[in-house]
């Protein structure tokens, strides 16, 4: 019996030959295994040694599935792939990367896609009944550009496991940080909260498995048990600042700064290094505007306070007065402004002027005697000096 070669084998052969021809300029090491099963072979990853002039093995692999079509067509810069889903499957379960290489003969170029962050945000449960489940690779995944996919395999070598493990849920999110110090900084009508945790040094070696990481953090930990005044089931805008060491508190000791904000019912996030100088330099900057804008404030709302409670009749003034105090409130408490951090015992105090002033309105009731509206006065005062004092320590600080 004659030996055949079948265009199915001699289109395998290509693609397998296309593949290795890339890892190999890579520096890369590609095996093909030789059972025919759900995985195809593996890339190694080497690295350059200096001194001795030649590439050592990281022990790091990728996991292949190499598929080759004779053509392949492109819609939208993506490339529509009908995927058996019984390699889906069997990539759900798999914790060590795999990327899927899809190889078109008629181009001489293949593409790739790292399955299983794929799987996890585009596949759902219900497309696992069918036979196959069609996947879009984009174009820009293409093997020819040697430089992103050599970078992209050495990213997905070093975090892709630890990523496979974060979207499966595979590891027990409350031995991956451990809690410093917590803080409720909320203001009527808004709930705020600042976290300082410590977080293991293996997660903050790449940004995105940092901020994926958070993101979980902050959704365990968006439950507003703090501040019982406010109705909302869920806080408003919750900070997290990220140490490496759980003796380091403090901003300057941070390394990052997550913030998460609820707009429109949704949540907003963003990942913000704080060992960069120039982030430094933004807060800095920031301080000395927001000290300006809130000192204004002040001396607006403090001059309505003293025409308030300046001549005898204060009943008759309140009612005089009660629309400026509304608006002054208002305005504070609806402006979306950036706080720097060293400012938010000082924002939180005059929110606290804002809201006893505020509070005069209903003192024109007859239910409240100059008694009682003496007492509040004097209240009103002792925020006032207490404010002065901190706007004394901020400048005297930009000072020296």
């Amino acid at each position: 019996m004659k030996s055949e070669y079948a265009y199915n084998q001699l289109l395998e052969q290509k693609s397998i030959h296309y593949l290795l021809g890339k890892c190999i300029n890579s520096k890369f090491k590609y095996r093909q295994y030789d059972q025919d099963n759900d995985v195809d072979g593996e890339i190694e990853i080497f690295e350059k040694e200096q001194e001795l002039l030649k590439y050592i093995t990281k022990s790091k692999y990728i996991k292949v599935q190499l598929k080759a079509q004779k053509e392949i067509k492109i819609k939208d810069s993506y490339i529509n792939f009908n995927c058996p889903v019984k390699l889906i499957k069997f990539i759900k379960d798999c914790d060590i990367p795999l990327i899927l290489v899809l190889y078109d003969e008629k181009t001489d170029i293949g593409y790739w896609l790292f399955m299983q962050p794929y799987i996890s945000n585009y596949i759902k449960d219900k497309d696992l009944n069918q036979k196959n489940k069609l996947i879009k690779i984009p174009i820009e995944n293409s093997l020819e550009n040697q430089e992103k996919f050599k970078k992209e395999m050495i990213r997905i070598s070093e975090d892709g496991i630890l990523e496979i493990l974060l979207k499966n849920k595979k590891i027990n999110l409350r031995k991956c940080y451990e809690i410093i110090d917590s803080e409720d900084i909320s203001i009527p009508k808004k709930s705020r909260k600042i976290l300082r945790i410590y977080i293991n040094s293996i997660f903050l070696q790449n940004q995105s498995i940092l901020h994926q990481l958070l993101e979980k953090i902050s959704l365990s930990e968006i439950k507003n048990n703090l501040n019982l005044n406010i109705k909302s089931k869920n806080i408003d805008e919750l900070t997290i600042f990220v140490y490496d060491a759980l003796n380091k508190v403090g901003t300057e000791g941070a390394l990052y700064r997550f913030k998460t904000v609820s707009k429109n019912k949704k949540y907003e996030t963003e990942l913000t290094d704080l060992t960069i100088n120039s982030s430094y330099q933004i807060e800095e900057s920031t301080k000395g505007s927001y000290l300006k804008f809130i000192f204004l404030k002040f001396l607006k709302a403090k001059n309505i306070a003293l025409n308030i409670y300046a001549c005898k009749d204060i009943k008759k003034n309140i009612d005089l007065y009660k629309d400026k105090i509304e608006k002054e409130y208002n305005n504070f408490n609806n402006f979306e402004k950036k706080i720097p951090y060293e400012c938010i015992n000082l924002d939180n105090k005059f929110m606290e002027f804002l809201t006893a002033l505020d509070n005069f309105k209903f003192y024109k009731d007859n239910n409240y005697n100059d008694y009682y509206i003496q007492k509040r006065i004097n209240e009103l005062l002792e925020l006032d000096k207490e404010l002065t004092n901190l706007f004394h320590d901020h400048i005297q600080k930009i000072m020296l």
